[in-house]
C-alpha cells in the first residue's frame, strides 16, 4: 500500500528539472534512482521502518509548520534588531554570550536546516508539495538571511560566517543546505514561490542568492579552512554538496577540483589524504572519533562524487580509506572499550552504519574483497544483536556534524549479503603514529574479566597530549590503570593537566618534561619499539607470556633532556589470574637529575601494606608549576601536576612498597589492583589525589583519581623503577601474588622474581630484563639477550620462555642458541 501511494504521487508530481548541464537532483540521488529506492522501501523492513518514521518526524514539524510559517521561520537566529526597510535581517554572529539565548539560536539553525533536508528527501521520494514548500521557505530564509550578514572574506583560519571565529563548526551544520536546493530544484523551477518572513508574503525566490551562497561556503572552506588535520574531511562535505549545487560549470569543477586534486596551505584534497592510507588496516592519524569521522566522511564523499561522475571510481583508487573503517574495532580492551591516548574517547569507534556506505560502493562498484569486509562486519554486529541497519534518529540534534541521515534510506543496500566475520582481535597491535603497541591475552573462559590486557603509547599528532610514554592497564572487566582522559576544551584543566604529563602513567624528568613545537605546541617525540615478542600482528610464541621495550626521547630544555626505556609484560598464571610487570629506566645530563614515575588507577582508597613508608603532609611540593604562564593552546603549565591534591610524601625510603587500589564500586564484588614496588636507594614517595578520570564508571566520574608518584634521586638506569600489577576481584586484599624479589648483579637491576601461588601450588618465576648484549647466571639459570621467564611449579621446571634472546641455559641443559643474532623462544616442560 505504501509503494502504491508513492506511485501514484508521482502521476501529479513531476519532480525531475533540467539544470545547466545535469538533471536535478543528482547530488544524493537522481531520478533514475527513485525506483530502486522505492523498490528497497516496499521489499526490505529495515527500509519500510525508516521511511516510516521519516515521515512521522517531518510531519509533525509540518503540522508545526502549518499552522504558523511565521513563527515558525523565526526560529532561525535572525537579528530583527537590524533588519531595515524590505531586506531581510541578517544573522546573530555566534556565538552569543546569552547562553539561553545561544542555545536557542544553535537549535534553531541546526535543526531548520537538518529538517528542510528531510523536507527535501520527502519531496524526492513522494512528489508531495507541502514537503517542497517547506524546504524552500527554510532554505530561503536562510539564504536570503546570509545574504544580508556581512562575510569577512580576509578572515584567518577558522573564520566563518555566522560564526566568525568557529567556520568548522558552521560548515558542518551547513552541509547538506545545498542539498536540498539539488532536491527541490524542480519545485522551483516548475514556478513554486517562497514565503517572504519581511513582506509576510509569497514571492518568486532569487536563485542567484543560493547561488551567491554556496560560492561563498566553498570559498569558506577552501579560504579559511585548515591543513594537515581533519578540517579538511570535515569541511569538505559542505565544499563538495556547495559546489554540485552551483550551475555556472566553471566554478563547479574549480572548487570540486578542491576536492578531487587541489591542496593548498588551508584544504587537502582527497589525493593528499588519502597519502595517509598506504597500507590496507592504516588509519587516519589522530585520536579515535577524529579518525574515524575522516574515513567515514571521506567513503560519502567518494560515493556522491562517484555518482556525479562514475568515470572518477575514486573507491576503487584510494579504497584503504574505507577498508581503514572497521580497524578501530580491533584496538579494544576485552570489555569493548577502546585503548585511549590524547583526545580520544573511551567508548565509539566504528559503527555499523558507517560500513554501509562503504558496503553499498564497494557492490554498486564489483570490489569484492571490500564489500566482504564490510558485509562481514555489518553481519558480525547484526548476529551479535548490537546493530539492526540503519535507523532513524527520533529528535533533531545540535551535533556538529554534517548531517547525512535521511541518505542512509537513499544509498544502503537492501540487504546485506556474505558471512559474518569472526571475532578476532590480534595478541599484539600497534598504531604507528601514536606510538603505541599493545599486548592482549584474552582467557580461555572466554569472560571478559578473565582477559588481560596492557599498551605503551606517546607521540606528537593533532590531537596527541604530551603524556610521554604512557600505560594502560586492564583488570577483571575494567580498564583500572588509566590515562586520564578528556574533557571540554580550553578549560583550565584540559590545557594544564589532561594534556601534560601528569595525568598520565609515564615518568616526569627533572620535574620538567614538557612539550615542544609540533600540534598547537603540544609536540613530543614518538615512543618507538626496540623489540617486542610477538610483534604486532605475529603469531605467538607463548600463550602466556609477552612483552615490549620501547624507547622515548624526554625532549624538554637543554640539559633536562633524558631518555626513558620501558619494558611493559604480559604474565598470564591460569586461566583466571595473570600480571604486569612495569620496569621503566630514565636518565638524563643534569647532574642534579630526578625522575618521577607516575601511576594512576581508579579506586576509593589505596592501602599500604604494614602502612610502610610512614606518609607526611606535603601540601606545596607539586604547587611549583601553578604559577607558570599558560596561553591557551600554545604555552602551558607543565607538567601538570600542581592540580593533585591531598599529597603525603614519604621520606627517603629504600625498602619495597607494597599496597593495593580497591576499587570497591566496580565488578560484582569490587575490582583491585595490587601493586608491588621494588625499592632502591634514593627514594621517596607521595600518595596524591589527582582530577576524577575522565568516562569511567559513572561511580568514579566525579571522584578523584588515587595516584603514586615514586621519586628516584640521580638516574634511574640501573637502578629502574620496576612495578609487579596484579588485578584481583573481591573485597579482600588477597591475590595470587606472594612476594616479589629484585634480581640484582654488582648492584644493577637485572630483573624480578615473582612467586605466585596458583591451585595450591608455588609458581616461581624469574624474569630477567636487560641489554640484549648482556648476560645473566641466577639460581640454575644462564640467560644471555634482553627478557626470559623461567617459571618453577613446586621446584620443577615448568616452562622457558625468550624474548630477543641469544641464549638460555637451566641446570646445564641448553634450551635455545640463536645461531645468528637473537631470537623468541617458548617451551613447556611440564603438562
Amino acid at each position: 500500500m505504501r509503494y502504491l501511494m508513492i506511485i501514484l504521487s508521482f502521476l501529479f508530481f513531476p519532480i525531475c528539472g533540467n539544470s545547466q548541464q545535469k538533471e536535478r537532483p543528482f547530488i544524493w540521488a537522481s531520478c533514475d534512482d527513485r525506483a530502486e529506492i522505492l523498490n528497497k522501501i516496499e521489499k526490505y523492513e529495515w527500509a519500510g521502518k525508516f521511511y516510516d518514521d521519516l515521515k512521522k518526524k517531518v510531519d509533525n514539524e509540518l503540522n508545526v509548520y502549518n499552522k504558523d510559517k511565521d513563527s515558525f521561520l523565526r526560529r532561525l537566529p535572525l537579528d530583527w534588531s537590524k533588519q531595515s526597510g524590505g531586506a531581510y535581517p541578517p544573522f546573530y554572529y555566534l556565538p552569543l554570550n546569552d547562553k539561553e539565548k545561544l542555545s536557542k539560536a544553535v537549535a534553531g539553525l541546526a535543526n531548520s536546516v537538518q529538517l528542510s533536508t528531510d523536507c527535501a528527501v520527502m519531496y524526492y521520494l513522494t512528489g508531495n508539495e507541502e514537503y517542497a514548500q517547506c524546504a524552500l521557505d527554510i532554505s530561503y530564509s536562510i539564504v536570503m538571511g546570509l545574504k544580508q550578514t556581512v562575510w569577512d572574506e580576509n578572515a584567518k583560519t577558522n573564520g566563518g560566517w555566522i560564526y566568525p571565529d568557529d567556520n568548522l563548526r558552521e560548515l558542518r551544520y551547513m552541509a547538506s543546505l545545498p542539498v536540498v536546493y539539488d532536491f527541490i530544484y524542480p519545485y522551483i523551477m516548475s514556478g513554486a514561490k517562497a514565503y517572504n518572513l519581511v513582506s509576510k508574503g509569497n514571492e518568486e525566490p532569487d536563485m542567484y542568492v543560493y547561488q551567491y551562497v554556496f560560492h561563498i561556503y566553498a570559498r569558506s572552506a577552501v579560504e579559511h579552512g585548515h591543513s594537515g588535520s581533519n578540517w579538511s574531511v570535515l569541511e569538505a562535505s559542505c565544499l563538495v554538496n556547495c559546489a554540485l549545487a552551483m550551475e555556472n560549470m566553471d566554478l563547479r569543477n574549480k572548487y570540486l577540483d578542491h576536492f578531487l586534486n587541489v591542496s593548498n596551505s588551508t584544504q587537502d584534497c582527497i589525493r593528499d589524504i588519502a597519502k595517509e592510507y598506504k597500507n590496507k588496516g592504516d588509519i587516519w592519524p589522530e585520536t579515535s572519533q577524529y579518525s574515524n569521522g575522516v574515513a567515514d566522511l571521506s567513503t560519502k564523499l567518494m560515493l556522491i562524487m562517484d555518482k556525479y561522475n562514475p568515470s572518477l571510481r575514486l573507491v576503487e583508487k584510494y579504497i584503504n580509506i574505507p577498508w581503514s573503517l572497521p580497524r578501530w574495532s580491533e584496538l579494544i580492551f576485552p570489555n569493548g572499550d577502546l585503548v585511549r591516548f590524547g583526545d580520544g574517547h573511551r567508548y565509539g569507534g566504528a559503527s555499523p552504519v558507517q560500513l554501509e556506505v562503504a558496503y553499498a560502493l564497494a557492490d554498486k562498484e564489483g570490489l569484492t574483497e571490500l564489500k566482504e569486509r564490510m558485509g562481514g562486519y555489518i553481519l558480525r554486529k547484526i548476529n551479535e544483536g548490537k546493530y539492526n541497519r540503519p535507523v532513524v534518529d527520533e529528535k533533531y540534534s545540535i551535533a556538529v556534524e554534517p548531517y547525512y541521515d535521511p541518505a542512509m534510506l537513499l544509498w544502503c543496500a537492501g540487504e546485506i549479503e556474505g558471512t559474518p566475520n569472526e571475532t578476532k582481535l590480534p595478541r599484539t597491535d600497534n598504531l604507528s603514529h601514536a606510538g603505541l603497541y599493545l599486548q592482549r591475552n584474552l582467557s580461555p573462559t572466554g569472560k571478559k574479566e578473565d582477559g588481560l590486557m596492557a599498551f605503551v603509547a606517546g607521540a606528537s599528532f593533532v590531537h596527541s597530549h604530551a603524556g610521554g610514554m604512557n600505560i594502560e592497564l586492564y583488570g577483571k572487566g575494567e580498564v583500572i590503570g588509566v590515562d586520564g582522559g578528556r574533557g571540554a576544551y580550553q578549560k583550565d584543566i584540559h590545557e594544564n593537566y589532561s594534556r601534560l604529563y601528569a595525568a598520565h602513567n609515564c615518568v616526569i624528568s627533572n620535574g620538567r618534561s614538557s612539550s615542544y613545537g609540533g600540534w598547537v605546541n603540544l609536540g613530543t617525540s614518538t615512543v618507538e619499539m626496540v623489540s617486542m615478542e610477538p610483534e604486532p600482528w605475529e603469531d605467538v610464541v607463548s600463550e602466556n607470556y609477552s612483552y615490549s621495550t620501547t624507547m622515548f626521547e624526554d625532549k624538554t630544555m637543554g640539559e633536562d633532556n633524558a631518555l626513558h626505556q620501558r619494558t611493559l609484560a604480559v604474565v598470564r598464571t591460569s586461566p583466571t589470574t595473570g600480571y604486569y610487570v612495569d620496569v621503566f629506566r630514565a636518565k638524563s645530563d643534569n647532574e642534579k637529575q630526578y625522575h618521577d614515575y607516575l601511576y594512576h588507577n581508579i579506586a576509593d582508597e589505596v592501602k599500604l601494606k604494614d602502612n610502610k613508608p610512614a606518609l607526611f603532609e606535603t601540601p606545596e611540593r607539586f604547587k611549583a608549576s601553578a604559577s607558570l604562564p599558560w596561553k591557551k593552546n600554545s604555552s602551558y603549565r607543565h607538567p601538570g601536576w600542581h592540580f593533585f591534591k591531598n599529597v603525603k610524601t614519604s621520606a627517603k625510603y629504600e625498602s619495597d612498597v607494597t599496597g593495593i587500589f580497591k576499587a570497591k564500586k566496580l565488578g560484582e564484588n569490587g575490582i583491585n589492583m595490587r601493586f608491588f614496588i621494588l625499592g632502591e636507594p634514593e627514594r621517596e614517595y607521595s600518595f596524591v589525589d589527582a582530577p576524577a578520570t575522565f568516562e569511567v564508571n559513572k561511580e568514579y566520574s566525579d571522584k578523584p583519581t588515587p595516584t603514586i608518584v615514586v621519586r628516584k634521586y640521580g638516574d634511574a638506569w640501573n637502578e629502574p623503577f620496576a612495578v609487579v600489577y596484579e588485578p584481583t576481584s573481591g573485597l579482600t586484599d588477597n591475590g595470587s601474588v606472594v612476594n616479589v624479589d629484585k634480581l640484582q648483579k654488582d648492584g644493577i637491576f637485572k630483573g624480578l622474581c615473582v612467586k605466585s601461588i596458583i591451585e595450591g601450588k608455588e609458581l616461581i618465576q624469574y624474569i630477567i630484563i636487560q641489554h640484549a648484549t648482556e648476560t645473566f647466571k641466577i639460581r640454575d639459570i644462564d640467560f644471555a639477550g634482553h627478557f626470559a621467564i623461567v617459571s618453577y611449579s613446586d621446584g620443577k621446571l615448568k616452562d622457558v620462555y625468550v624474548g630477543n634472546g641469544k641464549s638460555i641455559s637451566v641446570g646445564g641443559k641448553v634450551f635455545y642458541n640463536a645461531d645468528e643474532g637473537l631470537g623468541n623462544f617458548y617451551v613447556k616442560t611440564m603438562k
